[in-house]
């Protein structure tokens, strides 16, 4: 399944809404007995043309408060959309810009290796809410390492997020789901990987792609895809069109491991 070691159906909680109070965060009594929050909307300019001048960049400023509905995973079912192998400057952008405009958020699993030059990208992910998360420096088996050199994978990689977005990853996803139980360190990240692959890698075509991860999704599904391949973000409008008929809920791996109802052993 998806997280470390999890081996059980996700199970949602009984039907309660605990609203938050949250800084700059308004809830309107009609979106919280839908199971909905309102979150800051993120404003950003495209990012879809050219790389940024220099290698160093901060992360954007704080997006103004006007809301967007978030739901709340303990009440309305939830998947995570989670994308592998970026950032690519084409394809991560173009994605990017479909996210923006659905206001879908996502978790992006990203190279060490491939940031260097799109610190804007990343930058622009956690502007517009998106999760950044750790996926190893240049994507090795990691059963085939020695463990100090898997952390040093892990790392350096740590340090290129930090570095482009100011915030430290929680989650490593192992590439190919590649790892040993007691063997393969994590050095502190949550291991985690996915029950949905609808092979994008591998078929290279988006009606196959929308086919094999609706036909497969389920509350609480952790759904594996790849941001470097244009057929997959073609994909992707009608993946979203699919989950909101089936009333599923897109959300980031953390919002829906925090909602509790992600498996636990």
């Amino acid at each position: 399944m998806s997280i470390v070691r999890a081996k059980h159906r996700y199970r949602a909680h009984p039907s309660r809404l605990l609203v938050t109070a949250l800084i700059g965060v308004v809830v309107a009594s009609g979106a919280a007995a839908s199971g909905w929050i309102l979150f800051p909307k993120p404003t950003t300019a495209s990012t879809h043309a050219n790389p940024p001048d220099t290698a160093s960049t901060s992360p954007l400023p704080t997006p103004p408060p006007e809301a967007v509905a978030r739901p709340d995973c303990r009440v309305v079912p939830c998947v995570a959309l989670t994308f592998d192998d970026g950032p690519d400057r084409v394809t991560t952008s173009r994605l990017l810009d479909l996210l923006e405009a659905r206001r879908t958020p996502a978790t992006f699993f990203v190279l060490g290796h491939r940031i260097a030059g799109n610190e804007d990208l990343l930058s622009r992910m956690v502007h517009l809410g998106m999760e950044v998360e750790n996926h190893t420096w240049d994507h090795p088996k990691l059963t085939h390492l020695a463990p100090d050199a898997v952390v040093d994978q892990i790392r350096r990689t740590n340090e290129e997020i930090v570095r482009a977005t100011g915030r430290h990853p929680e989650h490593l996803r192992p590439p190919g789901g590649n790892w040993s139980p007691g063997v393969t360190p994590t050095d502190g990240l949550t291991l985690t990987t996915w029950d949905v692959d609808p092979r994008d890698w591998f078929h290279r075509n988006r009606a196959a792609v929308v086919q094999n991860t609706l036909s497969a999704v389920q509350p609480g599904s952790i759904v594996l895809l790849h941001d470097i391949h244009p057929s997959t973000i073609d994909a992707v409008p009608e993946i979203l069109d699919g989950l909101e008929a089936r009333g599923l809920a897109p959300v980031t791996l953390r919002e829906l491991s925090t909602s509790g109802t992600l498996p636990h052993e």
